[in-house]
């Protein structure tokens, strides 16, 4: 793949036909540590692949998105072939048929991928891949999805959560533990610096502990650059 996007939020977006947070048409692309939440469209909320788009997708996160068809993601035709790796499907919704939606004969690898609670079901148009190459469907017990505003989401993992070291083995979390799935995961999980200000936001599963770490140079709060290890968090 030629474009990569990495560390990076696709929130509150919108589309009126295909992909509310990204859409590809015939263009390789690679996506690593990324997280489609609350997106909206008529097809694919958070992602859309038609034609030969074959992207590979790693330690990505799609949660809360919605659409008449593919309420997470829709890949159509059959030159759409994506390759997903690490990858969580939770609370997604579609008007008919699945949250990660396949027609006209596109496929899909899915390995180490975790899909749950998604409406009217997780997969529509191919296999169900649970219980096979590492898949899951489980409550991936994140930290908070309560607020109307998926930017206020706090999609960090549950100390208890099922995903923890369930990723595949090949790869490593920064710390060298197995790899989580989902965007804080994986060799890339300590990247992510959303508001620019040089500080790395905490990746690791359970809440920020800022009796210990502001020492060690965590960002606590990534929406904000006036808030960082450096100026009080």
């Amino acid at each position: 793949p030629n474009v990569h996007v990495e560390n990076t939020l696709f929130a509150g977006n919108s589309a009126m036909r295909y992909g509310g947070g990204m859409y590809v048409d015939a263009h390789p692309i690679a996506l690593e540590n990324v997280i489609f939440a609350g997106n909206e469209a008529e097809m694919g909320g958070g992602f859309a692949i038609v034609n030969e788009g074959q992207p590979t997708l790693t330690q990505v996160t799609f949660v809360g998105n919605d659409a008449d068809y593919g309420g997470g993601l829709v890949a159509q035709e059959s030159g759409a072939q994506p390759v997903m790796r690490n990858v969580t499907f939770s609370d997604n919704t579609s008007f008919t048929e699945g949250a990660i939606l396949f027609w006209y004969s596109a496929s899909a690898t899915f390995e180490y991928c975790n899909a749950w609670n998604n409406t009217p079901a997780n997969y529509y148009g191919v296999a169900d891949p649970t219980g096979q190459d590492g898949n899951l469907s489980v409550d991936p017990a994140y930290l908070d999805t309560s607020l109307p505003d998926p930017l206020a989401w706090d999609l960090h993992l549950d100390l208890g959560s099922a995903l923890i070291d369930a990723g595949d083995p090949a790869l490593t979390d920064p710390d060298g533990s197995l790899p989580d799935i989902g965007s804080y995961g994986g060799p890339g999980a300590d990247l992510w610096d959303l508001d620019g200000d040089g500080y790395p936001v905490w990746w690791f599963p359970g809440p920020y502990d800022f009796a210990t770490y502001p020492g060690q140079g965590w960002d606590c709060q990534d929406q904000d650059a006036g808030i960082s290890p450096g100026n009080g968090c």
